[in-house]
């Protein structure tokens, strides 16, 4: 069992204990004991299927699943199982915590950043309907055309928006919204077809016009209906990193292809990175390259 309590307070008779517990099993399995309290109705039959897909990427099983408790107190009880093999309490432990916070946005249908990707991979689209584009989530109705230049740079920009954030964010592709008094509100899917050769010039588009390379940059085809959507997730980048530009840039409605941009994310829009930031960042930089704390260092 596992307590965030300091060590100088931990009494095993009163602290608390995390919901998340590690075993070790006979045949050299950790098994990750996860007890998931969800405010909302999930069927017994739909567990796996929300947490297989995150399972699987992490290396991990969903060996049984039980309803327990009574009343206000019911919970799922999950045993996942997880190889030993270059992995650390650390890691299992985030993988139960992870799996409890993904069926509890499931059940709440109110997800997260952290989530979200999961949830798409589960098949689990529809949560998100309802939501508001927001400082981390930007939908498009329709997929880019991959062979328009001005439709290129903006795939790279929108990816951009979210690498120069402080937060990261994910762009799902194949959603419609609809505008309301708060802001444009997700209102539709709309699956289409996707195949492996698009996926992958989605990534080369991405990987090409933007500099640097986003870290652990995340495209994934999402099975929906009788088609598919296109995720991308964007993960916080190091601020070292930025800004991320992108060859290409929208000046006066026009396409420029010999200029670079930079973009950022706010709310549910996007603005240009200002003059002072830029000169900023060039300053850190030049900072670092000379080895001091930047101009002002004694």
């Amino acid at each position: 069992m596992i307590s965030d309590t300091s060590p100088e307070l931990f009494d095993p008779e009163y602290s608390e204990f995390s919901p998340v517990s590690i075993l070790l099993a006979p045949d050299g399995h950790l098994i990750i004991r996860v007890f998931a309290f969800i405010s909302g109705d999930i069927e017994e039959e739909d567990i796996a299927g929300i947490v297989a897909p995150y399972l699987s990427r992490k290396g991990g099983a969903l060996v049984n699943h039980e309803l327990e408790g009574s009343g206000s107190q019911i919970y799922w009880e999950l045993n996942i199982a997880l190889r030993t093999r270059s992995r650390t309490v650390e890691y299992a432990y985030e993988i139960g915590v992870n799996v409890a916070e993904l069926l509890a946005a499931v059940g709440s249908k109110v997800p997260k950043l952290p989530q979200a990707m999961d949830i798409l991979m589960a098949g689990r689209a529809s949560i998100l309907i309802g939501q508001s584009e927001s400082e981390w989530l930007e939908v498009k109705s329709q997929p880019y055309n991959l062979d328009s230049e001005a439709a290129r740079i903006e795939l790279a920009q929108d990816a951009a928006r979210f690498a120069n954030s402080e937060s990261g964010g994910i762009l799902i592709i194949g959603i419609a919204t609809k505008r309301t008094l708060g802001g444009e509100v997700l209102s539709r899917i709309l699956p289409f077809q996707l195949d492996l050769k698009q996926l992958r010039r989605y990534r080369d588009i991405l990987d090409r016009r933007i500099f640097p390379p986003i870290d652990n940059l995340r495209i994934e085809r999402v099975s929906s209906g009788s088609g598919h959507l296109l995720a991308v997730e964007v993960p916080s980048q190091r601020e070292e990193l930025k800004p991320f530009l992108v060859h290409g840039a929208i000046a006066g409605g026009r396409y420029e292809g010999a200029f670079i941009s930079i973009v950022r994310r706010r709310g549910d829009g996007s603005i240009p990175v200002s003059a002072a930031a830029i000169h900023a960042w060039m300053t850190a930089g030049r900072a670092l390259l000379r080895g001091t704390r930047g101009p002002d260092a004694m």
